[in-house]
């Protein structure tokens, strides 16, 4: 389910990078450089690939990215960042499928040139740092992809501020990865903070959900069960008052928060609230599933794009 999450980023950041005002626009032509019309293809390609990744097609994705790569490679040497670009788009795919060891190389190189080009500290950076670090914890890197995830909340303050969205997102990304290495006490403090920011202005942010189920998953684990029923019923609160169309999270998702409520009203000894709640998550499994809107970016869906990741990483399954 976590990895519904980092989907949902990995959208994000890929089209919030490119609604930075996009280098290639500012760059006047060169001799030797992609023209005008080769770049309409690659853009082409690109936009296809990412259509095709939001309606989780990702043989298709694949294919579009490697057609925009053949466009990019023609300025390799000269100018690496359309490359760079594509490479990680498609390393991205990989790591989709479940093809991590091939997909490793190509985003480390795409990292490398962006951090040359852009700056280590810059957005398009983080983008690639979060394939990187989404691909490590797949091959269990999780030191590694601790540094990342660190350096991309980072980022994020720095440039969108404290209290941005993609700053809470970011916040509970690292939590999730102190989720692995049971720190509780660094996850819950982020994972406090994410809840915090997102409670501005609003006491009901389905962006909330995230971060009280971590919460949640902290006092299970330190047997905490009265605080974990009072985040899990706040929780389902929240999933009751989002429709299904504008959910950020998918049906295997609220299908786990229904089963772990059960699981705690079981051990809790109260079996008529344990059997609603498997009842529930029995009905949402069962349900006609919906596009998976954890590849459906929420903060830039008017700005033609550059790509970041269900939490963290949304890949707790």
């Amino acid at each position: 389910m976590r990895s519904s999450v980092v989907s949902r980023r990995a959208i994000l950041f890929a089209l919030f990078v490119f609604s930075v005002p996009c280098a290639r626009a500012a760059d006047p032509p060169k001799p030797g450089k992609i023209n005008s019309y080769q770049f309409s293809d690659w853009y082409f390609h690109h936009s296809a690939g990412w259509k095709a990744l939001s309606l989780n097609k990702l043989t298709k994705a694949e294919y579009c990215f490697n057609k925009a790569i053949e466009v990019a490679v023609a300025e390799l040497e000269t100018d690496p960042r359309l490359a760079a670009r594509s490479y990680g788009d498609l390393a991205w795919v990989l790591h989709r499928e479940g093809r991590n060891t091939e997909a490793l190389p190509l985003a480390k190189w795409s990292l490398s040139v962006r951090e040359k080009w852009f700056g280590p500290n810059s957005m398009q950076v983080a983008q690639s740092m979060y394939t990187v670090a989404a691909i490590d914890l797949k091959l269990n890197e999780v030191d590694e992809a601790e540094d990342l995830f660190s350096r991309i909340l980072t980022s994020c303050r720095t440039h969108l501020g404290a209290n941005a969205f993609e700053t809470a997102d970011s916040m509970e990304d690292l939590a999730a990865v102190y989720m692995i290495k049971r720190t509780y006490s660094k996850a819950r403090l982020l994972y406090q903070n994410s809840l915090d920011s997102r409670t501005v202005g609003t006491s009901d942010n389905p962006s909330q959900i995230f971060a009280l189920d971590g919460l949640a998953a902290i006092s299970l684990a330190e047997g905490k069960e009265s605080d974990a029923e009072n985040y899990l019923s706040r929780v389902v609160s929240l999933i009751k008052k989002t429709s299904r169309v504008a959910r950020a999270f998918d049906s295997q998702f609220v299908t786990k928060i229904y089963e772990r409520q059960a699981e705690l009203y079981r051990k809790t000894n109260r079996p008529e609230l344990a059997e609603a709640a498997e009842k529930a998550a029995k009905a949402e499994a069962e349900s006609q599933a919906t596009p998976n809107r954890a590849d459906i970016p929420h903060y830039q869906s008017q700005v033609p794009g550059s790509a970041v990741p269900s939490q963290g990483p949304r890949m707790r399954n």
